[in-house]
């Protein structure tokens, strides 16, 4: 009887019996399930129904005004202009499809998953066929962990200008700031400085792992599998990632795969 009453004063100390569950729990901070910021008590994100992943705050300090989002520029027949299509921009003209991605969450083993299902086409691009699918999944953990993959089967032979994931950071959080990324056994290792030379601001490698030492502690990006990788810093703070199937300004066969997946590790309680 003793230990039961100890045990309910530790509980109602503590906020009630929840209390530890409700604090270590991503839930949604506000705004809508499909267009809304996901977080805890230490970290937040906004995610919508396109799937874009925006605004990451730590401890309340903006860390990345862009966490996800896919860029894609599909070359006409005939070798005419390419129509730049952004992920999180709607759909028809500039946005990533014709018609919205499939779109749908959950509870997973206690995180929070997206998964979202794009077909790539443009109007102006071989008269609108699918030219590639793309199996796009967010997760969000209590510890601090943002998962983000894009699984990719194209459908169509064609050309493309652009097939990459742009990554944003902030200069509060980053400007100046040194920064570390694994290659293998190669280490990149600088610091954010601004600079009139974009060459010199500039690596280009294929990182399996990038620390950046920001003012709220070391945040990791974990890199699944080989990717293309541009890091540059001369004006804004960026880091691009693409699937090594896809060449520069070339041309990807119907029938190839290719994926790009990252996780984000931020520095937060794990208890």
């Amino acid at each position: 009887m003793a230990r039961r009453c100890g045990i309910a004063l530790l509980l109602i100390a503590l906020g009630g019996p929840t209390a530890l569950g409700r604090a270590f729990e991503v839930k949604l901070l506000s705004g809508k399930e499909n267009n809304g910021v996901w977080g805890t008590d230490e970290y937040e994100v906004r995610v919508d129904k396109f799937g874009t992943v925006r605004n990451l705050k730590l401890h309340g300090v903006l860390l990345m005004t862009q966490v996800a989002r896919l860029y894609t520029a599909p070359v006409p027949r005939g070798g005419g202009r390419a129509p730049r299509t952004v992920q999180g921009e709607g759909v028809g003209k500039r946005g990533l499809s014709i018609n919205p991605p499939t779109w749908e969450t959950s509870v997973v083993k206690g995180k929070r998953v997206f998964r979202l299902h794009h077909e790539i086409a443009k109007p102006s691009v071989f008269d609108g066929v699918t030219l590639c699918h793309v199996d796009n999944a967010v997760t969000l953990t209590a510890t601090g962990e943002i998962s983000v993959v894009y699984d990719c089967r194209w459908v169509h032979t064609c050309r493309w200008n652009n097939f990459n994931v742009l990554l944003l950071f902030t200069d509060e959080a980053a400007r100046g700031r040194e920064f570390m990324g694994i290659q293998g056994d190669r280490i990149h290792a600088g610091r954010f400085m601004p600079s009139k030379d974009p060459i010199a601001a500039r690596v280009r490698t294929s990182f399996d792992q990038l620390t950046i030492q920001t003012p709220e502690g070391p945040v990791h990006l974990m890199w699944d599998g080989p990717h293309n990788h541009t890091l540059s810093w001369a004006k804004h703070i960026q880091l691009t990632a693409k699937a090594p199937c896809v060449p520069y300004r070339g041309k990807v066969h119907r029938g190839t795969t290719g994926r790009i997946a990252y996780r984000i590790l931020l520095p937060v309680s794990q208890q």
